[in-house]
């Protein structure tokens, strides 16, 4: 939103777009969009400073390339990104540590007053009763690509309430897609010192365009949400319906999944609101710590797996090798075998699997 119109935006927000709007003139500005116009407004706001005031690298994403992937046996058309734009990118060293001291985390709202972080900007504002803020990914994969994190200094976590805070979310933003990495490292987690959510501007990730298996398709006992595995690469189980209903019904599962193998098995959450709906749209994607990419493609791709590429758009770094441009034309040549090959591999279940598994699920539920 570096544009024109994001440019006088911040004019009429009193906003100079550039390093000198300090971290509370930033808050009350953003207070105040979002008080007139909601929350949307406010992160619009927040996007066209991050882009102005050369928080973002001008062109960030050009040089991004995504291949779009023929669909097989009823599945969504897959994606795979060849990134280049975060070749600056180095994960935090301890990010996965659990019980990482607050001064040391990456995402704690500190990191402000950090050299190198001059123009980090977060807002803050209540979420589902609790203190949050969000502040712009400086390597984003999407427009408008934000990370939600609780104020408070408290690990990951992957539970029912995780399913409360992104309808809570998309409460104040319904036209978003709100995702959660998990709370296990090397099944889908990101930072595990601090709980967080991804955030973005709409994106129609590729699961969220699968169709139900029918056959798998029920209705939670004593709600209107539905339940279904997906016809999709990986094991995914989608609720949909009212907003409390699929809260309740989506955390049961979770619970229920992760008691399976407590402190290996967990999930993956992307939400939304279905266009036009007042539905709430949430895949569980389920993830196993035993299950990860194996041998045959992580010449690709050889870091976790998150969120993203779980729900269809499967992201690996450009090669920069001496036979870069070799390698580069193998990977376009087989974007589909790699992207469904990551997705398969870290899927704790097979296709017919997972319909074995939804049904043991829903009887422990006693449904």
């Amino acid at each position: 939103m570096a544009n024109n119109d994001g440019t006088s935006a911040l004019r009429n927000a009193g906003l100079t777009g550039s390093g000198a709007d300090s971290a509370d003139e930033i808050q009350a500005a953003l207070n105040h969009a979002m008080g007139i116009s909601g929350l949307p407004a406010a992160l619009n706001l927040l996007d066209a400073w991050c882009q102005t005031s050369g928080y973002l690298p001008p062109g960030w994403a050009d040089d991004d390339e995504i291949i779009n992937i023929k669909p097989v046996c009823g599945e969504p058309t897959l994606q795979l990104q060849i990134n280049r734009s975060r070749a600056r990118y180095v994960s935090p060293p301890s990010g996965f540590a659990r019980d990482q001291a607050a001064n040391d985390c990456p995402l704690c709202a500190h990191n402000t007053q950090r050299p190198g972080k001059e123009l980090l900007r977060l807002f803050h504002f209540e979420l589902a009763g609790r203190d949050f803020f969000i502040q712009h990914t400086p390597f984003p994969f999407h427009e408008s690509h934000f990370v939600l994190v609780e104020a408070t200094h408290q690990p990951m976590r992957m539970s029912g309430n995780s399913v409360t805070d992104l309808a809570a979310f998309l409460d104040l933003a319904p036209d978003a897609t709100a995702c959660s990495n998990s709370d296990v490292m090397w099944a889908g987690a990101s930072i595990l010192a601090h709980h967080h959510y991804q955030v973005f501007s709409r994106w129609d990730l590729p699961v969220m365009l699968a169709t139900p298996r029918e056959e798998t398709r029920f209705t939670a006992p004593g709600t209107h949400a539905s339940v279904a595995m997906l016809n999709y690469p990986a094991a995914v189980v989608r609720v949909q319906g009212s907003p409390d209903e699929v809260v309740a019904t989506a955390g049961s599962l979770i619970m229920a999944y992760k008691a399976t193998a407590p402190g290996k098995a967990t999930a993956n959450l992307v939400a939304s609101r279905p266009a036009g709906s007042q539905d709430l749209q949430v895949e569980i994607i389920l993830r196993h710590s035993d299950h990860r990419t194996t041998a045959a493609w992580t010449d690709w791709k050889a870091e976790g797996v998150g969120v993203l590429e779980m729900a269809g758009m499967v992201i690996v770094p450009a090669p920069r090798d001496e036979n870069a441009d070799e390698r580069l034309a193998a990977l376009r040549a087989n974007a589909g075998n790699i992207a469904r090959g990551i997705l398969t591999d870290n899927s704790p279940a097979t296709s017919e699997e997972a319909v074995a598994l939804l049904q043991e699920l829903r009887e422990e539920q006693g449904w």
